[in-house]
This record gives structure tokens, sequence and C-alpha cells, in this order.
């Protein structure tokens, strides 16, 4: 439900596979198996409830309360939102596509990778607005490119991904 909230606005609109009759567009099943399940559970001090000002977020975990959980899904999705926001302020334009024979920006593996990053984030008391993680991803300039040649993440290493975002513009 989180991914299915970014795929309906800027940045990720028409980017995410919404109905398996999507074509061009990014499949979703590895993003949230990999990255969003874990940073939406409802335990853990590296999730988005752990970091969630609701009072009654406690009454989530009872499963009964369908507008709370609309509340929590909304919380996930804008803040993945603000963060792919400035992300995507700091990728070159023509890399923002999901043709692979140009970029591998739009991949799971990316996408993957930055939910991991936010995780480490949360965990470390790093997150931030527009504007901090606008300047911290100014630093991922140069640092890892996204051009097919010289992508070396597979798909298998978003973590290892999300992990060098991380260091490069936030540690």
């Amino acid at each position: 439900m989180v991914v299915n909230g970014l795929a309906k606005r800027s940045p990720m609109d028409n980017v995410l596979e919404q109905h398996f009759f999507d074509k061009g567009k990014l499949k979703t099943t590895s993003i949230v198996s990999y990255g969003m399940k874990h940073i939406t559970k409802l335990s853990g001090n590296d999730s988005f409830f752990h970091v969630w000002r609701s009072s009654k977020k406690n009454s989530l975990l009872k499963g009964n309360d369908v507008a709370l959980l609309s509340q929590y899904i909304k919380f996930c999705a804008d803040e993945m939102n603000i963060f792919l926001q400035a992300f995507k302020k700091n990728i070159p334009a023509n890399l923002w596509t999901t043709d692979q024979k140009i970029s591998r920006v739009l991949t799971a593996t990316t996408v993957t990778g930055l939910v991991h990053c936010m995780k480490i984030l949360i965990e470390n008391k790093k997150r931030g607005d527009f504007d901090y993680y606008d300047k911290c991803f100014r630093k991922l300039a140069g640092k890892i490119d996204f051009t097919p040649r010289n992508f070396t993440y597979k798909s298998s290493h978003w973590k290892d991904l999300g992990d060098k975002i991380y260091e490069v513009c936030f540690k």
C-alpha cells in the first residue's frame, strides 16, 4: 500500500508498476519484499513505526483500526516521497528513466537500496526534511555511477548500494 501511495505522485508517478499489465514500469515485488516490508514493520528502532508520532499508534498493533492504518501508510509514503524527491533532484535528468540501456537509477535494486538507506537513517536518528536530504544527496555526484556500463550493483546487491549511499551522503 505504501508503494501504491508512492506510485501516485512525483517523483515515482508513472514509474512503479501497479497492475500486472503495466509495461515498461518498475516491478515492485522486490521493493516490497526486501525493502518496504522491513521499513514499515510495526516493531524495531529501524522502521517508520518507531518514529511515527501518533498518540494512537499502539492501537495499530491490534489490527482492527482501518483509519489508523491509512494514516500510518500515508506517513510512510510521505516520508519516502520526500526522500525520493531529494534523490531525484540530485540525479541528472536524463538518468531518471526506466530504460535500462540509459540508466540504472529506476531499478528495483536502486529503489530498494534507497529504502535500505532510509532504514539506516531511522536507526541512527538521522531522518530529516527535503532540504536536509537534498544537501546530503549532493555528495552523491561522481561517487556512484548509475550508467549501465559503470553501475556495479546487481539485483541482489541492493543492501550494499543502500549502505554505500548512506556512507557517501549521510555519514
